[in-house]
Parts: C-alpha cells; sequence; structure tokens
C-alpha cells in the first residue's frame, strides 16, 4: 500500500485572487496600480507608470473591505518595467 504524502494537501475549491488598488506619489513621478505581493516589511505593485529605484514615495493602499486606506512611506528597491519592489520604512 502506498504511503499518503501528508506534506501536502489537495484543494478542492479554486482560489479568487484579491484585488488590492495603490495610489503611489513620488518626487519625479506618479501613478496607480495593484497590489501583487504584501508583507510587514515591504510590498511589490504593478502601476500605471515607471518608477525608479531608490525613490522615495508615499504610497496608499486601499483594502477592499475597508473605505479607509492604508498611507504609509516607502522606498523602491528594484523595478522592472511597470513593476516594483517597496520596503516600508518604520
Amino acid at each position: 500500500m502506498k504511503k499518503q504524502n501528508i506534506r501536502f494537501a489537495l484543494r478542492i475549491e479554486s482560489q479568487s485572487p484579491i484585488v488590492v488598488s495603490v495610489v503611489y506619489v513620488g518626487q519625479s513621478s506618479s501613478g496607480e496600480g495593484i497590489l501583487l505581493d504584501l508583507s510587514r516589511v515591504g510590498c511589490r505593485i504593478l502601476g500605471s507608470e515607471p518608477i525608479a529605484a531608490g525613490e522615495t514615495l508615499s504610497v496608499r493602499i486601499t483594502p477592499p473591505t475597508s473605505e479607509k486606506p492604508l498611507v504609509l512611506q516607502a522606498t523602491v528597491k528594484w523595478d522592472k518595467e511597470l513593476e516594483f519592489g517597496l520596503a516600508f520604512k518604520g
């Protein structure tokens, strides 16, 4: 008899992505986008306008379950076309 692998579980229901809108404003550019990844120390955004690494941004994240946005200061750590990674200032 084959031993069942207990490290993995079969998911029957499908996952639905949650769209979280973001507005970002820096000294030389601004835009809006979608939050792709989020952690306690930073995030990854797909934006409407390119941003350069090293720029400081004010970021407004609006969760779908709240009308009140989170406003954070962040530094652009990397950029690739319209996608970029931010490190939150703490």
